[in-house]
This record gives structure tokens, C-alpha cells and sequence, in this order.
């Protein structure tokens, strides 16, 4: 029960927060127009199989069975003399067999292939190009994002740090250390700190709603998946003597 409860809090703490790989595949999903692209493509691959059946040999074939309740008779008077005959079968079966197999179109098969072949190139190309353009607009986005995430959170940390400074300059103040005009402008500093940090949390919710534009589900919040540069190790003596020769 405990374990149901812990993942059930985990779950709802984590809600709507995505990664990059996560927010392209619902990207790739949702967007309509990629949609549209993709149908487009199935339309031309299927279009094309199609066309290219015509170059094989086409069988068709038919089977039908019929049964009578009686079989059917013919009476003949002979002499006086009444003679049935049976004149078929109660039970009836038929089978065809077709073949067609083209012998000369004057090029129009080969022509129709050819166009089918470049159509299907053509609307892959497009699809290929839609995904590309789809993918940079979601990273373009979702770093966005992160970046107003991070700049919010620096704006916070400010508000935080002049609200701080505020009250120690007003107990500096009732001690007599400092004068009402440091006061006054730590205060306005602090209020201009939150207007800030208001603009802040306006561009984060801009940048969030962008996000979902193209990837068509609710995100609350986005991973920071930006990697700390990597420390490069170097010898100062040996950098010294290579400028020195070079």
C-alpha cells in the first residue's frame, strides 16, 4: 500500500514535465502538418504499387456451386408410353480461370512507373524536410524554455536577496546607522526587483505555451538539460614553450 502511495505522489509531482526526446516524439505525434506530409507519402508509396502491378501477369479466377432440391427431368410419350429422362445434375459446379498479362502499351507502363518512383521521392523529401524543420522548432523552443526557466530563477534569487537587504536596512535605520534615503532606495529596488521578476514568469509561460503549440500536449515545466562545459586539462609550461616557437 505504501509503495502504490509513494509512486502515486511521484507521479503527481513529475506531471507534465518532459524532456527533450519526449516533447520531438509528441511533436512527431501531433503536429498536423507532419501528419499531412506523412499521408501525403503513404498516398504516393501505395499510388505507386499500384501502377507497377500493371507490369505482372493479372489472375483471376471464379467458383460458383448451385444445388437442386430435385433433379431436373424430361417426360417423352414413345409409342404411348411415358419415358423420363434425367436432364442434369442437382448439384452444379463452375470454375474459370483468367489471365492477363499486357504485351504492348507503347511505353506507358515503364512512363507511369517512372512518375510514380519520383512522385514517392518527392513527397518523402518533404516529409523528411518537415520533420527536420519540426525538430528544430521544438529544440528551438524547449531551450527557450529552459532559458527563461533560469532566468526566472535568477530574478527570484534577486527579489529574494534585495527583500533581505530591505530589512536589514531598516533595522540599520532604527538603530540610527543609516538614513531614510538608503531605505527608500533599497525599497525601490526590491519592487522593481518583482517587476521583473513578474516579466519573468510572463516570458516562462510564453515559452511554455510555444512548446505545446508544436507539440500539442499540456507541459507544466521542461527539464534543464544543459551539460556543464567539460574542464580541459593543460600544462602552462608546455602552452608557454609552444607560443614561444610559433
Amino acid at each position: 500500500m505504501i509503495f502504490f502511495i509513494i509512486l502515486f505522489l511521484a507521479s503527481t509531482l513529475y506531471a507534465d514535465v518532459y524532456s527533450l526526446s519526449d516533447c520531438i516524439e509528441f511533436a512527431k505525434r501531433n503536429n498536423p502538418v507532419l501528419r499531412a506530409y506523412y499521408q501525403r507519402k503513404q498516398a504516393t508509396f501505395f499510388s505507386r504499387k499500384s501502377t507497377k502491378a500493371f507490369l505482372y501477369p493479372q489472375i483471376t479466377g471464379e467458383f460458383s456451386f448451385s444445388h437442386l432440391n430435385e433433379t431436373p427431368q424430361m417426360s417423352v410419350d414413345f409409342m404411348g408410353t411415358k419415358q423420363d429422362f434425367e436432364i442434369g445434375s442437382q448439384n452444379t459446379y463452375q470454375a474459370k480461370l483468367s489471365l492477363i498479362q499486357p504485351l504492348f502499351t507503347g511505353g506507358k507502363l515503364k512512363s507511369a512507373c517512372k512518375i510514380g518512383d519520383l512522385t514517392y521521392r518527392i513527397s518523402n523529401m518533404g516529409y523528411r524536410f518537415a520533420e527536420s524543420n519540426l525538430i528544430l522548432s521544438v529544440k528551438m523552443a524547449y531551450f527557450g524554455a529552459i532559458l527563461s526557466k533560469n532566468f526566472l530563477k535568477i530574478r527570484k534569487e534577486a527579489e529574494d536577496f534585495l527583500k533581505e537587504n530591505l530589512e536589514v536596512s531598516k533595522k540599520l535605520f532604527n538603530q540610527g546607522r543609516v538614513s531614510s534615503y538608503d531605505v527608500s532606495r533599497n525599497e525601490v529596488a526590491w519592487q522593481l526587483s518583482k517587476s521583473e521578476r513578474i516579466e519573468a514568469e510572463n516570458s516562462f509561460r510564453i515559452a511554455l505555451e510555444n512548446l505545446k503549440k508544436l507539440t500539442g500536449i499540456r507541459i507544466e515545466d521542461v527539464k534543464d538539460e544543459f551539460k556543464e562545459p567539460q574542464k580541459l586539462e593543460y600544462d602552462v609550461d608546455l602552452l608557454v614553450d609552444f607560443a614561444l616557437k610559433n
